[in-house]
């Protein structure tokens, strides 16, 4: 690998956003989970959604819950745009506010876009629609018994 593919690869293996961009919320980003992480924990890539805003300390946290292609546990559907990328990235995802955790900013990167050959064409930028971030939001505030904060129940 020469030139800028050989420079992103090295910047994904130290753990840099070669975008220098922070992660916004309702944007669809991939997660490196593990290694060092134990069972039932994720330890795979996958797609997540940032819940978090940008803090204004250097914090280097982001919030995110992550997306499943299968109906598990207690889903929230998130519908997306269509993707050229399926490995990660489907029309109809399943977020899990169960498992919403904080991860180092330098675990994300974006969906890239590869050709047949392997190389990275450019990225895929996705953002929730709306209403699904809205139901995403008040599964979270329920699954963290956080409803009374926001929704004024006691």
């Amino acid at each position: 690998m020469e030139g800028a593919l050989a420079d992103f690869s090295r910047d994904l293996g130290r753990g840099n956003n070669p975008w220098g961009e922070w992660p916004q919320q309702r944007q669809i980003w991939i997660c490196r989970y593990g290694p060092g992480v134990e069972q039932p924990e994720l330890a795979e890539k996958r797609a997540v959604v940032v819940v978090s805003r940008k803090r204004k300390r250097k914090l280097d946290l982001v919030t995110v819950v992550p997306l499943f292609k299968s109906k598990t546990g207690t889903p929230v559907r998130i519908s997306l745009p269509p993707c050229p990328s399926k490995r990660f990235i489907r029309e109809e995802m399943w977020a899990r506010p169960d498992l919403v955790t904080s991860v180092s900013r330098r675990r994300l990167q974006r969906v890239s876009l590869r050709d047949e050959q392997g190389d990275i064409m450019g990225t895929f930028g996705a953002s929730v629609a709306y209403s699904d971030w809205i139901a995403l939001q008040t599964a979270m505030s329920r699954w963290l018994a956080l409803s009374y904060l926001t929704m004024g129940n006691e």
